[in-house]
């Protein structure tokens, strides 16, 4: 299935470069940067090569002893960036942080996985008040946030998740005419 979809968007981008491009410049990028993420996280990328059978799992094994090895890194990474640090912080002196994400690149759902166990092994690090919605987004966030043009953010997501766009809260067609100017400048 996502094998279809994404060649089924690289030739859409070939076929009308500008009209995907505007939304996603590099489809591409973003196929092996999902694959990547997929194969190398521990235990997720066993689910398919364990139903596949033998061969399809001793393909899959060396990439999750890597992914085991990425997210230790990632966890030792985090532990030095201390309990005020959110997940994307790299400490630059004991009050100045800055963003990460750009860094993190493919690395960042292992980061957000690191900032899981430290917080939850941790007694001097606390949870986010609302920790599902809040790791949901940066799961997100972390996953698909290279995806799209630089400035669309993830907008729709928080307005979803802050019940703006579900609750009538605000009017829909300033959201989509919102969502769409930032994806199209």
């Amino acid at each position: 299935m996502g094998s279809k979809l994404t060649r089924m968007l690289i030739e859409s981008q070939q076929k009308l470069p500008f009209l995907v491009s505007a939304f996603m410049p590099f489809p591409r990028f973003v196929a092996n940067q999902l694959k990547f993420q997929h194969d190398h996280m521990p235990v997720i990328g066993l689910v398919i090569p364990a139903i596949r059978g033998k061969e399809a799992f001793r393909e899959a094994l060396p990439k999750q002893m890597t992914g085991v090895a990425l997210l230790t890194a990632a966890t030792m990474w985090r532990v030095q960036q201390g309990e005020d640090a959110e997940w994307f912080e790299i400490k630059k002196s004991d009050d100045y942080y800055i963003n990460g994400k750009a860094i993190y690149g493919p690395l960042a759902p292992f980061m957000v996985m690191a900032d899981i166990l430290y917080r939850g092994f941790n007694d001097k690090a606390e949870m986010p008040e609302n920790y599902l919605k809040y790791y949901s987004k940066a799961l997100t966030e972390a996953t698909l946030g290279s995806t799209f043009r630089t400035g669309a953010g993830l907008q729709l997501l928080d307005s979803v998740l802050n019940d703006d766009l579900l609750s009538g809260e605000k009017d829909i067609m300033k959201i989509i005419g919102n969502v769409l100017g930032r994806y199209t400048i």
